[in-house]
Formats: C-alpha cells, sequence, structure tokens
C-alpha cells in the first residue's frame, strides 16, 4: 500500500489518472513488488514468480589455485624411460693428483663419480558423475557435467603436486616426491636417494647451516638473502639460473627493506623474467603454497621434474549408473647439485 499526496489543481490532460480511488487529498495504489511472490523458502531465495533465475553460464573459480613454482621449474621427458627411476651421475670429487710438480715424478689418480637414482611417483584424483547428473546438465549451463570434472580435478591435482614441491617427504619409500625443504634440512633428512648425505657424496653440505638458514623469527634480512646465494654461488649456480621463491608475507618483507631506504625495488631484465621483482639480480617469485615464514633460493638448471606419464584420464569399467575415472601422473622431484637449494626459515611473519 501507497499514498501519494496530490493537489487536483495541478493537473494537465496529458497526466491524468483514469482509474483509482481517493482518500480526501490522497490518491491509494497498490503495485506489484519485485519480491511480492518471491518463495519464502529460508535457504536461498529464488526470484520472483513473474521473474527468471538466469545465471551466469560461466562457472568461476573462488580458489586461488595458481601453482606458480610448478610451472617455473624445468620439466624433463621421460616417457620412453625404460624402468620407474631417475638415474644419473654425478662428479663429486677432482683428480687428487692435480697440481704443480718438480723434477720428473708421475703421481696418478682419478676422478670420483657416484650414480644416484630416485623412483618415480604415483599421484592421482578419483572422478564419478551420476547417470542423471549427466542427463540433467545437458540443457545447464556447462553441458557436458564430466568434462567440466574432469578440467577442474586436473586443477586440484596440480594444485597437490605445487603444495608437495614444498614438502619434507623425501625418502625412495614414501609416496610423495622429494620436497625442497628435505633437501635443504640436511642434519633433520639424513638421507636422499638411499644413500647416507654427506659431505663426501656432495648429498650434504659442508655445514647443515649454509644450505638451511636461520631467520631467527626476525624480519628477512639482506644479510641472510646474500648468505643464500653465497652458498648457491659457491656450489657453481650461475645467477641467471636462481630464482627466490617465497610466500607473500616475505616478499611484502623484502619491498620494505627498499622502502626503508625510499627506493623502487628493482625488476627484473633476464629473458622470460622481465618484469619480475628482483634481489641482486635474481628474480622473486610469490607462491600461495610457500609457508610464510620461508624462502627459497632454487637453480632451475640441478633442480627438475621428471615427467614420466604426463597428466592423464583413465575411464574405469561401469559399476553403476555413473560415469568412472582417474586421472593420474607419474613424475619425481630430483636434485642434480643438492647443496645450491638453500632455505631461510623461521622468519618473521
Amino acid at each position: 500500500m501507497g499514498s501519494l499526496k496530490t493537489d487536483r489543481s495541478d493537473w494537465t490532460s496529458a497526466s491524468r489518472f483514469k482509474h483509482f480511488s481517493t482518500n480526501g487529498r490522497y490518491l491509494e495504489c497498490k503495485g506489484l513488488g519485485i519480491t511480492t511472490n518471491q518463495n519464502t523458502d529460508t535457504d536461498y531465495l529464488l526470484s520472483a514468480a513473474e521473474l527468471a533465475d538466469v545465471f551466469d553460464p560461466v562457472i568461476y573459480n573462488m580458489l586461488n589455485q595458481t601453482s606458480t613454482t610448478w610451472n617455473i621449474l624445468g620439466k624433463d621427458d621421460f616417457s620412453n624411460k625404460g624402468n620407474n627411476q631417475v638415474q644419473f651421475t654425478a662428479k663429486t670429487t677432482i683428480n687428487p693428483t692435480v697440481g704443480a710438480y718438480t723434477g720428473n715424478a708421475v703421481v696418478t689418480g682419478n676422478t670420483t663419480r657416484l650414480k644416484y637414482q630416485t623412483k618415480f611417483k604415483k599421484y592421482q584424483v578419483g572422478i564419478e558423475v551420476d547417470g542423471d547428473m549427466i542427463a540433467a546438465a545437458r540443457g545447464g549451463p556447462i553441458g557436458d557435467v564430466f568434462a567440466r570434472e574432469v578440467k577442474d580435478s586436473t586443477d586440484d591435482l596440480i594444485q597437490k603436486m605445487n603444495q608437495d614441491l614444498f614438502g619434507v617427504k623425501g625418502t625412495e619409500a614414501q609416496a610423495e616426491v622429494i620436497g625442497f625443504e628435505y633437501i635443504a634440512n640436511s642434519a633433520t633428512y639424513t638421507t636422499l636417494y638411499n644413500l647416507t648425505r654427506s659431505a663426501a657424496n656432495k648429498l650434504s653440505p659442508d655445514a647443515a647451516a649454509d644450505t638451511y638458514i636461520n631467520g631467527a623469527s626476525a624480519n628477512l634480512s639482506i644479510e641472510n638473502l646474500r648468505a643464500a646465494a653465497r652458498q648457491a654461488h659457491k656450489e657453481g649456480a650461475q645467477t641467471g639460473n636462481l630464482v627466490w621463491i617465497m610466500d607473500y608475507v616475505q616478499a611484502d618483507k623484502l619491498r620494505g627493506i627498499y622502502d626503508a631506504t625510499q627506493r623502487m625495488m628493482p625488476t627484473s631484465s633476464r629473458f622470460g623474467f622481465e618484469g619480475r621483482p628482483e634481489f641482486d639480480g635474481i628474480p622473486v617469485f610469490e607462491d600461495k603454497d610457500c609457508n610464510d615464514d620461508d624462502v627459497w633460493l632454487i637453480d632451475l638448471e640441478t633442480h627438475r621434474i621428471a615427467i614420466w606419464v604426463p597428466p592423464t584420464l583413465e575411464m574405469l569399467g561401469k559399476s553403476a549408473d555413473s560415469q568412472q575415472g582417474f586421472i593420474k601422473t607419474y613424475w619425481c622431484t630430483y636434485n642434480r647439485a643438492p647443496r645450491r637449494l638453500v632455505m631461510i626459515y623461521s622468519n618473521a611473519t
């Protein structure tokens, strides 16, 4: 019910009301409102009976499933590998007889080389969509609901793989791939590639703190960042192959170092990394899956992802009125120079 005050002396022929009732000087009217015939359900109100519910045909992802680190690490194709392991040989010690000499005495020796291997690990995500859901969705906004489930589940799988890159799993008996922290923390994780780690076989640094730097709950410091870069360079890493990976919190702490000196944070001019923030010539990447107190220095030349079977959809046999399948992939991480991977942990957040 609404009321409209009106003065009849102001009416013109163009604006006259032909069907109305009056109550003294007031015009009385009733209108159909946008919520008049709306259902009274308490969960989620649909539009009024006279209106149509038209949903956007696009399904939007409200999750942050960006897999930054997975995307920047180099991939090696092992699809034609004749067994289920990545195997490589590394030079670990120089020939000890190298050096100046006098007279005609000759001392002989040889270079030390060792074989390393690691198993491919298997990851999967299962999918099942009921038959009536498949039929009902044909007239819906996405059409093929099973195909959409495959797409979204693939995103979920890659996100899980990105998360495990930062993990602490690394033994050959474990299902997960070798994580960054497992490599960096040689004091806690004392085996790698099924071998006991040591400085002699180059699976451990000379001192555990060389690759596992304690941030001591303080703000990220230039000293620790340069100590990490110095360790990687000392082991043979080239600046053009290094990247920093950190959480958004630590990236802001790094920007704060430049803010304090009233300078803009420099950006990378390295090919393929143009425009990225950088520190001492090394591009900086933020990854949501990195712990918010950690900073990583990764050598892209030596830390690799080996893919044996790329993400593949396998359909399962019919056991009910549904379509069933799973997406699988066989892959692993391996590092050809573990002493170049450095972690700065327990920074202030």
